[in-house]
Protein backbone atom coordinates (compact mmCIF):
# COMPACT_ATOMS: atom_id res chain seq x y z
CA UNK A 1 0.00 0.00 0.00
CA UNK A 2 1.19 3.61 -0.78
CA UNK A 3 1.66 6.02 1.78
CA UNK A 4 -1.15 8.45 2.05
CA UNK A 5 -0.49 11.52 -0.53
CA UNK A 6 1.32 10.14 -3.02
CA UNK A 7 -0.16 9.94 -6.90
CA UNK A 8 -0.63 6.04 -6.81
CA UNK A 9 -2.87 6.54 -3.65
CA UNK A 10 -6.94 6.82 -5.03
CA UNK A 11 -7.61 10.68 -5.42
CA UNK A 12 -10.69 10.32 -2.80
CA UNK A 13 -7.73 9.55 -0.20
CA UNK A 14 -5.83 12.46 -0.37
CA UNK A 15 -5.32 14.41 2.85
CA UNK A 16 -6.79 17.94 3.53
CA UNK A 17 -5.58 20.29 6.17
CA UNK A 18 -6.95 21.98 9.07
CA UNK A 19 -9.57 19.23 9.51
CA UNK A 20 -11.28 19.64 6.47
CA UNK A 21 -14.30 18.02 5.05
CA UNK A 22 -13.37 14.67 3.02
CA UNK A 23 -15.45 12.90 0.92
CA UNK A 24 -15.57 9.09 0.05
CA UNK A 25 -18.30 6.88 -1.38
CA UNK A 26 -20.80 9.69 0.01
CA UNK A 27 -20.00 9.59 3.30
CA UNK A 28 -18.39 13.14 4.95
CA UNK A 29 -15.55 11.90 7.19
CA UNK A 30 -13.55 14.61 8.95
CA UNK A 31 -10.47 14.08 9.98
CA UNK A 32 -6.84 15.25 9.26
CA UNK A 33 -3.57 13.57 8.18
CA UNK A 34 -1.79 14.71 11.72
CA UNK A 35 -4.16 12.56 13.84
CA UNK A 36 -3.42 9.54 11.71
CA UNK A 37 0.48 10.66 12.36
CA UNK A 38 1.12 10.75 8.33
CA UNK A 39 3.34 13.22 6.28
CA UNK A 40 1.41 15.93 4.92
CA UNK A 41 2.01 16.82 1.28
CA UNK A 42 -0.93 18.38 0.73
CA UNK A 43 -2.37 21.96 0.42
CA UNK A 44 -3.76 24.04 3.55
CA UNK A 45 -6.68 25.09 1.75
CA UNK A 46 -9.17 22.24 0.21
CA UNK A 47 -8.88 21.26 -2.98
CA UNK A 48 -11.18 22.08 -5.65
CA UNK A 49 -12.81 18.83 -5.88
CA UNK A 50 -13.41 18.54 -1.98
CA UNK A 51 -15.45 21.61 -1.80
CA UNK A 52 -17.07 20.50 -4.93
CA UNK A 53 -18.23 17.23 -3.85
CA UNK A 54 -19.38 18.29 -0.24
CA UNK A 55 -22.92 18.15 0.40
CA UNK A 56 -24.78 21.97 -0.72
CA UNK A 57 -25.82 22.48 3.43
CA UNK A 58 -21.95 21.54 4.14
CA UNK A 59 -20.78 24.23 1.47
CA UNK A 60 -23.29 27.20 2.29
CA UNK A 61 -22.53 26.13 6.32
CA UNK A 62 -18.98 26.90 5.37
CA UNK A 63 -19.19 29.79 2.76
CA UNK A 64 -21.39 31.57 5.48
CA UNK A 65 -18.86 30.99 8.15
CA UNK A 66 -15.84 32.40 6.24
CA UNK A 67 -18.01 35.56 4.79
CA UNK A 68 -19.62 36.43 8.14
CA UNK A 69 -18.47 37.04 11.14
CA UNK A 70 -20.21 39.40 12.72
CA UNK A 71 -22.64 38.48 15.74
CA UNK A 72 -25.78 37.64 14.95
CA UNK A 73 -27.84 41.12 15.85
CA UNK A 74 -25.71 42.87 13.60
CA UNK A 75 -26.20 40.63 10.83
CA UNK A 76 -29.26 40.86 11.15
CA UNK A 77 -29.69 44.65 11.16
CA UNK A 78 -26.78 45.12 8.74
CA UNK A 79 -28.63 42.59 6.15
CA UNK A 80 -31.74 44.90 6.47
CA UNK A 81 -30.59 48.27 6.25
CA UNK A 82 -28.25 46.86 3.28
CA UNK A 83 -31.25 46.41 0.87
CA UNK A 84 -31.92 50.07 1.26
CA UNK A 85 -28.30 50.62 0.07
CA UNK A 86 -27.10 51.43 3.60
CA UNK A 87 -23.99 49.73 5.08
CA UNK A 88 -23.81 49.59 9.05
CA UNK A 89 -20.30 50.19 10.10
CA UNK A 90 -18.97 48.85 13.69
CA UNK A 91 -15.78 48.44 15.09
CA UNK A 92 -15.12 44.91 13.06
CA UNK A 93 -15.84 46.24 9.70
CA UNK A 94 -14.51 49.66 9.92
CA UNK A 95 -11.58 49.31 7.56
CA UNK A 96 -12.89 47.24 5.37
CA UNK A 97 -15.49 49.63 4.66
CA UNK A 98 -13.25 52.84 4.57
CA UNK A 99 -10.88 51.11 1.71
CA UNK A 100 -14.40 50.71 -0.57
CA UNK A 101 -15.25 54.44 0.42
CA UNK A 102 -11.69 55.74 -0.56
CA UNK A 103 -12.23 53.79 -4.54
CA UNK A 104 -15.30 56.01 -4.63
CA UNK A 105 -14.27 59.07 -3.90
CA UNK A 106 -12.79 60.07 -7.11
CA UNK A 107 -16.42 59.34 -9.35
CA UNK A 108 -18.80 60.25 -6.42
CA UNK A 109 -17.61 63.49 -4.44
CA UNK A 110 -20.27 64.42 -3.27
CA UNK A 111 -20.83 63.42 0.00
CA UNK A 112 -24.06 64.01 2.06
CA UNK A 113 -23.06 63.99 5.87
CA UNK A 114 -25.52 63.44 8.89
CA UNK A 115 -24.89 62.86 12.69
CA UNK A 116 -26.82 61.49 15.40
CA UNK A 117 -25.94 63.01 19.11
CA UNK A 118 -27.52 63.07 22.65
CA UNK A 119 -29.44 66.13 22.36
CA UNK A 120 -29.35 69.20 24.30
CA UNK A 121 -28.68 68.87 27.67
CA UNK A 122 -27.43 72.59 28.98
CA UNK A 123 -27.35 76.21 28.63
CA UNK A 124 -24.38 78.61 29.84
CA UNK A 125 -24.51 81.12 31.98
CA UNK A 126 -22.73 84.36 32.20
CA UNK A 127 -22.36 88.14 30.05
CA UNK A 128 -22.01 87.70 26.44
CA UNK A 129 -21.44 91.20 24.11
CA UNK A 130 -23.80 89.56 21.35
CA UNK A 131 -26.68 86.79 20.38
CA UNK A 132 -24.66 85.30 18.32
CA UNK A 133 -21.96 84.65 21.03
CA UNK A 134 -24.47 83.36 23.32
CA UNK A 135 -25.54 80.78 20.39
CA UNK A 136 -21.74 79.57 19.46
CA UNK A 137 -21.63 79.53 23.81
CA UNK A 138 -24.70 76.80 23.35
CA UNK A 139 -23.66 74.89 20.98
CA UNK A 140 -19.86 74.82 22.50
CA UNK A 141 -20.91 73.45 26.07
CA UNK A 142 -23.48 71.19 24.72
CA UNK A 143 -20.84 69.46 22.09
CA UNK A 144 -18.25 69.97 24.74
CA UNK A 145 -20.32 67.76 27.30
CA UNK A 146 -21.28 64.75 25.30
CA UNK A 147 -20.20 61.87 22.34
CA UNK A 148 -21.28 61.50 18.33
CA UNK A 149 -23.27 58.18 18.50
CA UNK A 150 -23.83 57.94 14.76
CA UNK A 151 -22.75 59.27 11.69
CA UNK A 152 -23.77 58.79 8.17
CA UNK A 153 -22.13 59.55 4.79
CA UNK A 154 -24.00 59.12 1.17
CA UNK A 155 -22.47 59.40 -2.01
CA UNK A 156 -23.43 61.13 -5.26
CA UNK A 157 -21.96 62.36 -8.43
CA UNK A 158 -22.11 65.48 -10.16
CA UNK A 159 -25.73 64.42 -11.20
CA UNK A 160 -27.39 63.42 -8.58
CA UNK A 161 -26.69 59.79 -9.13
CA UNK A 162 -25.49 57.04 -6.33
CA UNK A 163 -23.01 54.19 -6.63
CA UNK A 164 -25.24 50.75 -6.65
CA UNK A 165 -25.59 48.44 -4.59
CA UNK A 166 -24.20 50.67 -1.25
CA UNK A 167 -24.27 54.24 -1.47
CA UNK A 168 -24.64 54.92 2.07
CA UNK A 169 -22.23 54.16 4.96
CA UNK A 170 -23.50 54.46 8.89
CA UNK A 171 -21.32 54.19 11.13
CA UNK A 172 -22.03 53.32 14.87
CA UNK A 173 -19.79 54.79 17.67
CA UNK A 174 -19.09 53.46 20.84
CA UNK A 175 -21.73 55.09 23.69
CA UNK A 176 -22.68 53.30 26.53
CA UNK A 177 -25.85 54.81 27.94
CA UNK A 178 -24.89 53.62 31.60
CA UNK A 179 -21.80 56.69 31.30
CA UNK A 180 -22.53 58.91 29.25
CA UNK A 181 -24.72 62.35 29.56
CA UNK A 182 -27.36 62.63 27.60
CA UNK A 183 -30.99 64.46 27.21
CA UNK A 184 -33.54 61.45 27.61
CA UNK A 185 -36.25 62.43 25.26
CA UNK A 186 -33.44 62.20 22.50
CA UNK A 187 -32.38 58.98 23.46
CA UNK A 188 -36.19 57.87 23.31
CA UNK A 189 -36.93 58.98 20.21
CA UNK A 190 -33.34 56.77 18.69
CA UNK A 191 -34.14 53.99 20.48
CA UNK A 192 -37.84 54.10 18.72
CA UNK A 193 -35.96 54.56 15.32
CA UNK A 194 -33.90 51.32 15.91
CA UNK A 195 -30.88 51.93 16.77
CA UNK A 196 -29.93 49.27 18.94
CA UNK A 197 -27.40 50.92 22.07
CA UNK A 198 -26.71 47.42 23.07
CA UNK A 199 -24.55 47.00 20.03
CA UNK A 200 -22.90 50.39 20.07
CA UNK A 201 -21.69 49.49 23.99
CA UNK A 202 -20.56 46.33 22.74
CA UNK A 203 -18.93 46.97 19.44
CA UNK A 204 -19.22 50.60 18.98
CA UNK A 205 -16.30 52.53 17.16
CA UNK A 206 -13.77 54.09 19.45
CA UNK A 207 -13.87 57.59 18.03
CA UNK A 208 -9.61 57.78 17.74
CA UNK A 209 -9.56 55.11 15.61
CA UNK A 210 -12.35 56.45 13.28
CA UNK A 211 -10.51 59.85 13.07
CA UNK A 212 -6.96 57.99 12.14
CA UNK A 213 -8.72 56.26 8.92
CA UNK A 214 -11.01 59.38 8.29
CA UNK A 215 -8.06 61.59 7.90
CA UNK A 216 -5.78 59.71 6.16
CA UNK A 217 -8.72 58.80 3.30
CA UNK A 218 -9.68 61.31 0.12
CA UNK A 219 -12.37 62.50 1.49
CA UNK A 220 -10.78 65.19 4.18
CA UNK A 221 -8.90 68.67 2.74
CA UNK A 222 -10.05 67.53 -0.93
CA UNK A 223 -10.55 71.19 -2.49
CA UNK A 224 -12.92 68.21 -5.41
CA UNK A 225 -15.26 66.96 -2.54
CA UNK A 226 -18.40 69.24 -1.33
CA UNK A 227 -20.41 68.31 1.73
CA UNK A 228 -24.01 68.71 1.71
CA UNK A 229 -25.58 69.01 5.07
CA UNK A 230 -29.07 70.19 6.52
CA UNK A 231 -28.70 72.47 9.78
CA UNK A 232 -25.32 70.73 10.18
CA UNK A 233 -23.99 73.14 13.19
CA UNK A 234 -24.31 70.69 15.45
CA UNK A 235 -22.86 67.63 12.77
CA UNK A 236 -19.81 69.24 12.19
CA UNK A 237 -19.49 70.70 15.91
CA UNK A 238 -18.79 66.61 16.63
CA UNK A 239 -16.91 65.73 13.90
CA UNK A 240 -14.44 68.43 14.39
CA UNK A 241 -14.27 67.50 18.38
CA UNK A 242 -13.55 63.65 16.94
CA UNK A 243 -11.12 64.58 14.33
CA UNK A 244 -9.20 66.80 16.60
CA UNK A 245 -9.29 64.42 19.63
CA UNK A 246 -9.99 66.76 21.86
CA UNK A 247 -13.03 66.96 24.50
CA UNK A 248 -13.33 71.07 23.88
CA UNK A 249 -14.54 72.88 20.84
CA UNK A 250 -12.32 76.29 19.75
CA UNK A 251 -12.45 78.72 22.31
CA UNK A 252 -14.80 81.35 19.78
CA UNK A 253 -16.86 80.91 16.63
CA UNK A 254 -13.96 82.25 13.98
CA UNK A 255 -11.35 79.47 15.10
CA UNK A 256 -14.05 76.64 15.11
CA UNK A 257 -14.59 78.39 11.58
CA UNK A 258 -11.41 78.05 10.45
CA UNK A 259 -10.22 74.73 11.77
CA UNK A 260 -13.49 73.54 9.98
CA UNK A 261 -12.26 74.61 6.93
CA UNK A 262 -9.65 73.40 6.50
CA UNK A 263 -11.23 69.81 6.55
CA UNK A 264 -14.13 70.57 4.86
CA UNK A 265 -13.28 73.51 2.03
CA UNK A 266 -17.01 73.67 0.72
CA UNK A 267 -20.15 73.22 3.14
CA UNK A 268 -23.35 73.19 2.01
CA UNK A 269 -26.18 73.73 4.42
CA UNK A 270 -29.40 73.30 2.99
CA UNK A 271 -31.18 75.21 6.03
CA UNK A 272 -28.98 77.88 5.54
CA UNK A 273 -29.85 77.98 1.42
CA UNK A 274 -33.17 78.11 1.85
CA UNK A 275 -33.87 80.95 4.96
CA UNK A 276 -34.52 83.63 1.97
CA UNK A 277 -37.21 81.04 -0.06
CA UNK A 278 -40.96 81.77 1.37
CA UNK A 279 -42.19 78.73 -0.37
CA UNK A 280 -39.58 76.23 1.25
CA UNK A 281 -40.04 76.10 5.42
CA UNK A 282 -39.85 73.06 8.00
CA UNK A 283 -37.45 70.03 8.58
CA UNK A 284 -35.59 67.53 6.35
CA UNK A 285 -38.94 65.23 6.10
CA UNK A 286 -40.80 67.98 5.56
CA UNK A 287 -38.98 69.47 2.63
CA UNK A 288 -39.00 65.90 1.09
CA UNK A 289 -42.42 65.78 1.55
CA UNK A 290 -42.78 68.87 -0.67
CA UNK A 291 -40.40 67.17 -3.35
CA UNK A 292 -42.18 64.03 -3.17
CA UNK A 293 -39.12 62.82 -2.48
CA UNK A 294 -38.84 58.70 -0.61
CA UNK A 295 -36.90 58.04 2.18
CA UNK A 296 -34.46 54.64 2.63
CA UNK A 297 -33.93 53.46 6.26
CA UNK A 298 -35.57 54.65 9.18
CA UNK A 299 -36.01 58.03 10.22
CA UNK A 300 -33.61 60.07 12.27
CA UNK A 301 -30.81 57.40 12.13
CA UNK A 302 -28.17 58.87 10.01
CA UNK A 303 -27.42 56.89 7.01
CA UNK A 304 -31.01 57.70 6.24
CA UNK A 305 -31.07 61.20 6.85
CA UNK A 306 -27.76 61.84 5.11
CA UNK A 307 -28.91 59.77 2.00
CA UNK A 308 -32.08 61.88 2.04
CA UNK A 309 -30.36 65.17 2.63
CA UNK A 310 -28.02 64.34 -0.77
CA UNK A 311 -31.61 63.82 -2.81
CA UNK A 312 -32.91 67.10 -1.57
CA UNK A 313 -29.96 69.15 -2.18
CA UNK A 314 -29.92 67.75 -5.64
CA UNK A 315 -33.17 68.88 -6.39
CA UNK A 316 -32.71 72.26 -5.07
CA UNK A 317 -29.95 72.46 -7.11
CA UNK A 318 -31.46 71.99 -10.30
CA UNK A 319 -34.95 73.30 -9.62
CA UNK A 320 -34.81 76.66 -7.13
CA UNK A 321 -31.10 78.00 -7.84
CA UNK A 322 -30.21 76.68 -11.20
CA UNK A 323 -26.61 75.51 -10.69
CA UNK A 324 -25.69 78.75 -8.42
CA UNK A 325 -24.93 77.95 -5.01
CA UNK A 326 -21.19 79.56 -4.47
CA UNK A 327 -22.82 82.03 -2.55
CA UNK A 328 -23.74 79.59 0.35
CA UNK A 329 -20.50 77.52 0.58
CA UNK A 330 -19.00 76.97 3.84
CA UNK A 331 -22.43 78.80 6.35
CA UNK A 332 -23.44 77.09 8.42
CA UNK A 333 -27.58 77.38 9.99
CA UNK A 334 -26.67 77.76 13.42
CA UNK A 335 -24.05 79.85 13.37
CA UNK A 336 -22.55 82.59 11.13
CA UNK A 337 -25.17 85.11 12.52
CA UNK A 338 -28.13 82.85 10.84
CA UNK A 339 -30.07 84.22 14.67
CA UNK A 340 -30.71 87.69 13.35
CA UNK A 341 -32.01 90.00 16.07
CA UNK A 342 -33.73 87.73 18.07
CA UNK A 343 -33.69 88.39 22.14
CA UNK A 344 -32.96 85.53 24.23
CA UNK A 345 -35.39 85.43 28.02
CA UNK A 346 -33.03 83.21 30.04
CA UNK A 347 -32.02 83.41 33.55
CA UNK A 348 -28.35 83.74 34.34
CA UNK A 349 -27.77 84.87 30.86
CA UNK A 350 -27.06 88.36 29.89
CA UNK A 351 -26.56 89.42 26.38
CA UNK A 352 -25.17 93.33 26.30
CA UNK A 353 -26.58 93.94 23.00
CA UNK A 354 -30.48 93.13 24.56
CA UNK A 355 -30.08 95.35 26.80
CA UNK A 356 -32.91 98.00 27.11
CA UNK A 357 -34.87 95.87 24.68
CA UNK A 358 -38.57 94.74 25.76
CA UNK A 359 -38.21 91.62 27.41
CA UNK A 360 -34.43 90.90 28.04
CA UNK A 361 -33.26 88.92 30.88
CA UNK A 362 -32.43 90.98 34.36
CA UNK A 363 -29.61 89.83 36.29
CA UNK A 364 -29.41 87.62 38.75
CA UNK A 365 -27.10 86.44 41.34
CA UNK A 366 -24.82 84.27 39.45
CA UNK A 367 -24.68 86.88 36.45
CA UNK A 368 -24.21 89.22 39.09
CA UNK A 369 -20.80 87.25 40.38
CA UNK A 370 -19.72 86.59 36.56
CA UNK A 371 -20.15 90.37 35.69
CA UNK A 372 -17.70 91.15 38.41
CA UNK A 373 -15.74 88.84 37.49
CA UNK A 374 -15.53 89.81 34.16
CA UNK A 375 -14.53 93.23 35.39
CA UNK A 376 -12.20 92.05 37.46
CA UNK A 377 -9.96 90.25 34.49
CA UNK A 378 -10.51 92.67 31.96
CA UNK A 379 -8.74 95.10 34.31
CA UNK A 380 -5.84 92.47 34.49
CA UNK A 381 -6.10 91.51 30.44
CA UNK A 382 -5.34 95.16 30.15
CA UNK A 383 -2.57 95.86 32.63
CA UNK A 384 -1.13 92.88 31.07
CA UNK A 385 -1.59 94.24 26.94
CA UNK A 386 0.08 97.85 28.49
CA UNK A 387 3.01 95.58 29.87
CA UNK A 388 3.60 94.19 26.59
CA UNK A 389 3.35 96.96 24.72
CA UNK A 390 6.07 98.56 26.53
CA UNK A 391 8.13 95.79 25.92
CA UNK A 392 7.41 95.78 22.30
CA UNK A 393 4.92 93.51 22.00
CA UNK A 394 1.70 93.15 20.27
CA UNK A 395 -1.60 93.33 22.39
CA UNK A 396 -4.32 90.75 23.35
CA UNK A 397 -8.08 91.66 21.69
CA UNK A 398 -10.34 91.59 24.50
CA UNK A 399 -13.61 90.11 24.53
CA UNK A 400 -15.76 89.31 27.11
CA UNK A 401 -18.39 86.75 25.75
CA UNK A 402 -15.71 84.00 24.52
CA UNK A 403 -17.77 80.60 24.09
CA UNK A 404 -14.64 79.29 26.69
CA UNK A 405 -16.38 80.89 29.64
CA UNK A 406 -18.91 84.33 30.25
CA UNK A 407 -15.31 86.48 30.91
CA UNK A 408 -13.01 84.42 28.72
CA UNK A 409 -10.49 86.76 26.26
CA UNK A 410 -10.30 85.67 22.26
CA UNK A 411 -6.91 85.34 22.10
CA UNK A 412 -5.69 84.85 25.38
CA UNK A 413 -4.53 81.58 27.25
CA UNK A 414 -8.10 80.21 29.12
CA UNK A 415 -8.66 80.46 32.68
CA UNK A 416 -7.93 76.98 34.25
CA UNK A 417 -8.80 76.10 37.70
CA UNK A 418 -6.87 74.07 40.50
CA UNK A 419 -7.06 71.66 38.64
CA UNK A 420 -6.09 73.08 35.14
CA UNK A 421 -9.57 72.64 33.61
CA UNK A 422 -10.51 75.59 31.98
CA UNK A 423 -13.62 77.09 34.04
CA UNK A 424 -16.94 77.24 32.86
CA UNK A 425 -20.58 78.05 34.39
CA UNK A 426 -24.11 76.16 32.84
CA UNK A 427 -27.09 75.55 33.71
CA UNK A 428 -28.54 71.20 33.11
CA UNK A 429 -31.71 71.51 31.26
CA UNK A 430 -34.46 69.07 32.80
CA UNK A 431 -35.19 65.32 31.64
CA UNK A 432 -30.94 64.98 31.66
CA UNK A 433 -29.20 61.74 32.29
CA UNK A 434 -25.53 62.80 34.24
CA UNK A 435 -23.50 59.98 35.09
CA UNK A 436 -21.99 59.82 38.69
CA UNK A 437 -18.76 60.27 37.53
CA UNK A 438 -19.38 63.75 35.95
CA UNK A 439 -18.93 65.18 39.75
CA UNK A 440 -15.92 63.26 40.27
CA UNK A 441 -14.42 64.30 36.58
CA UNK A 442 -10.65 66.05 37.43
CA UNK A 443 -12.43 69.25 35.68
CA UNK A 444 -13.97 70.20 38.93
CA UNK A 445 -17.95 70.66 38.11
CA UNK A 446 -20.41 71.24 41.27
CA UNK A 447 -23.77 71.95 41.92
CA UNK A 448 -23.73 75.73 43.24
CA UNK A 449 -27.18 76.72 43.03
CA UNK A 450 -30.74 75.74 41.39
CA UNK A 451 -32.75 78.36 39.08
CA UNK A 452 -36.69 79.36 39.78
CA UNK A 453 -37.45 76.69 37.92
CA UNK A 454 -35.43 73.91 39.37
CA UNK A 455 -32.89 73.26 36.80
CA UNK A 456 -29.31 72.91 37.88
CA UNK A 457 -26.53 75.64 38.01
CA UNK A 458 -22.90 74.03 37.34
CA UNK A 459 -20.07 75.45 37.84
CA UNK A 460 -16.15 74.38 37.86
CA UNK A 461 -14.47 77.56 38.58
CA UNK A 462 -13.49 78.60 42.30
CA UNK A 463 -14.62 81.88 42.05
CA UNK A 464 -18.17 80.96 41.29
CA UNK A 465 -18.73 78.02 43.58
CA UNK A 466 -17.06 80.44 46.55
CA UNK A 467 -18.86 83.51 45.73
CA UNK A 468 -22.58 81.37 45.18
CA UNK A 469 -22.05 79.75 48.48
CA UNK A 470 -21.67 82.97 50.46
CA UNK A 471 -24.65 84.44 48.44
CA UNK A 472 -26.75 80.76 49.90
CA UNK A 473 -25.81 81.17 53.24
CA UNK A 474 -27.18 84.72 53.85
CA UNK A 475 -30.18 83.49 51.50
CA UNK A 476 -29.48 86.14 48.86
CA UNK A 477 -29.91 83.01 46.33
CA UNK A 478 -32.47 80.35 45.57
CA UNK A 479 -32.15 76.48 46.02
CA UNK A 480 -28.82 75.50 48.28
CA UNK A 481 -25.11 74.69 47.47
CA UNK A 482 -23.56 71.31 46.24
CA UNK A 483 -20.81 70.15 48.20
CA UNK A 484 -18.88 66.63 47.00
CA UNK A 485 -18.19 65.86 50.71
CA UNK A 486 -21.53 67.54 52.51
CA UNK A 487 -24.08 67.37 50.11
CA UNK A 488 -26.14 70.03 49.65
CA UNK A 489 -26.08 72.72 52.48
Amino acid sequence: MSPPGTTAWPVRWRCICSRTARISRGISMLSGCRMRGWPCRAPSRPMPWATDRMPRRIRAARTATRVTRQPPAVAASGSSTESYGIKEVFSYNLEEEMRKINKLMKKYPYVAIDTEFPGVVARPCGVFNTNSDYEYALFKVNVDLMKIIQLGLSFFNEAGQQPTPIHTWQFNFRFNLAEEMYAQDSIKLLMHSGIQFSLHEQMGIEPDHFAERLITSNILCNDHVRFLTFHSAYDFGYLLKVLEGTDCLPRNESSFLEKLKMYFPHIYDIKHMIRDQRSLKGGLQDLANQFQLARVGAQHQAGSDSALTGALFFRLKDEVFHGKLDEFSGRLFGLTGNFGDRVHHLENVVIKENIGKPGAATASPVTGILQALSAVHEERQAEAEAAAKSHGSSGLTVSTSSAGGPYHHSHSAPILNHNNHPVNTFTFLTNVNVPHRFYEDPAGYMVTTTTSTGEYVVSNDPSVIHQQHQHAQYGHAQGGYYDATNGYV
